[in-house]
Order: structure tokens, then sequence, then C-alpha cells
């Protein structure tokens, strides 16, 4: 079967009244898919042709928000791909449409994929003993993040592991919910918040720390700013991981109610 190179940028298309067996093509009920998932499938069936390609997600409006609840995953690059695959919200406003997915974590992206999401309130709500991330980046994928609403996660907003995942920040965001964490990155992953604002609603309960590094994890975090309150350890580094701040104080760089820690060769530097 041979796959098809696009000439010219593409536009999938995403509604609730769409159906996954259309094309994706247009911003109607016949042509939209319905879910995110198929969407992302059919991105990665073509092949880029160094053109870019973006996932538009349908909104709702202020008060009546679309709710998006099929998980994402996002597995490897397409041929010619050379850009984040973008994954938004078609106005935008992270109010307005929400990913909300039970039981597991809501993106997943690995094996070298690289994705952008903005304009989505993302939660991954589930009952525990069953943990789950907003965002979850492993196996050296990468997800760039801006322009969205963190609300509750069983586990973290953001887990990044392994040598090659990353994963930043390149807009501001807010916080409102909690989660056990907002950022944990182990075994050698690593971490932007450069020059971006976390606008916290309320007192965000984080049960374990604001940032977690493990086993040789990197957290940068030139010029951030943390707006609003929120309860835990402010941080947990240790096992030769390292928080950059460029010299900025632990005691109150970080949002929490509680000092952070630095164990076993970690670093807030």
């Amino acid at each position: 079967m041979c796959r098809e190179m696009i000439t010219a940028d593409r536009i999938y298309y995403v509604r609730p009244d769409g159906n996954d067996a259309n094309t994706g093509l247009a911003n109607t009920a016949a042509d939209a898919f319905r879910t995110i998932q198929c969407a992302v499938d059919a991105a990665l069936s073509i092949d880029w042709g160094r053109f870019t390609v973006k996932i538009v997600a349908q909104s709702g409006t202020a008060g009546s928000p679309t709710v998006y609840t099929d998980s994402i995953s996002v597995i490897g690059t397409a041929p010619g791909q050379r850009t984040a695959l973008v994954i938004q919200s078609s106005d935008a406003t992270f109010s307005n449409a929400c990913i909300s997915v039970s039981g597991k974590d809501a993106i997943a992206v690995s094996f070298g994929a690289w994705v952008r999401v903005t304009g989505f309130t993302i939660s991954a709500p589930s009952t525990l003993p069953v943990t789950a991330s907003c965002i979850n980046v492993t196996a050296g994928g990468r997800c760039d993040f801006g322009n969205i609403a963190f609300g509750s996660a069983t586990y973290m907003h953001v887990n990044v592991a392994g040598t090659g995942s990353t994963a930043a920040a390149v807009a501001n965001f807010a916080i409102s919910g909690g989660a056990q964490g907002f950022v944990h990155v182990t075994n050698g992953a690593q971490v932007s918040l450069n020059n971006v604002t976390a606008y916290l609603s309320g007192t965000v309960p984080f049960s374990a720390y604001f940032a977690g590094l493990a086993a040789c994890g990197i957290l940068q975090a030139y010029n951030f700013v943390a707006s609003g309150a929120a309860t835990g350890p402010r941080f947990t580094v240790h096992k030769n991981s390292i928080i950059d701040t460029s010299g900025q104080s632990p005691l109150t760089y970080f949002p929490g109610s509680s000092a952070g820690v630095e164990a076993t060769g970690g670093r807030w530097v």
C-alpha cells in the first residue's frame, strides 16, 4: 500500500459529532474525525514531505466546554516530519476544550514522537491504586506545551522519563487541580520551564512535591514565575539530578508549603 505524501500543510479536524471513518479533512460532521487519536493515527500514516500537520479539535463555549474522553498516544514520527505535530483546540481557549481521561494517561508521547499541545484543560482522574498523568513522555518522546490548564491527576501533571525524553513549557500555563506532583523528571530525562508563568488557581495540593527529580533527571527553570499558592514540598531532587534555576532561592522559587529536599547527590543550582 502506498503512503500518501502531502504537498501542502495539512489540518485534520476533530468534532464530537464526527466519525472516525471520515477523512478528517474538513470541519463538518460529515468529514471530521470523532477522536483525537484517530487524527493522530492519520497524521502518522502520511509522509509530511517537510510540510506541517496540525490537529484542530472543536472547542465548546464559555461554561459549556467540549470534553474529549479518549486517551491520546503518539508513538514515533512520520516520514518527512521536521516539526511538531500540533494538537490544539479550535479557539485556543483552554477553558472551552477539555481532555479528561479516566484510568490512564491523558496524553502519552513516546519513541521519538514530537508533539505540541495547546488550548486545552487536561486532566487524568482515576481511582487509586491506578495512577495517571496529564502528560507522560517516555522512550525519547518530546512534548512542548503552553496555553493549557492542568486539572487533577492521580500521578503527575507532567511525567518525563528516560534518556532523550523531553518536555518544555513554550508558553504560560495554568494549574487548577492537584496531583502527587506537577513535574517528575527521571532516568536522564530533561524538562524546561524557562521564561514562563504558571498560574495556580486557589491553593493547589501536591502530595509529594511540585517538582521531583531522580536518577540524573534535569529540570531547567530560568525566569520561571509561579503565581498562586500550593501545599506540599516545593521540590525533591536526588540521585544525581539537577534543578537549574541560575541561582534562584530554593526557599521560595517553586510553589509549596514546606521546604524542598536535596539528597543523594541531587543539587539545586
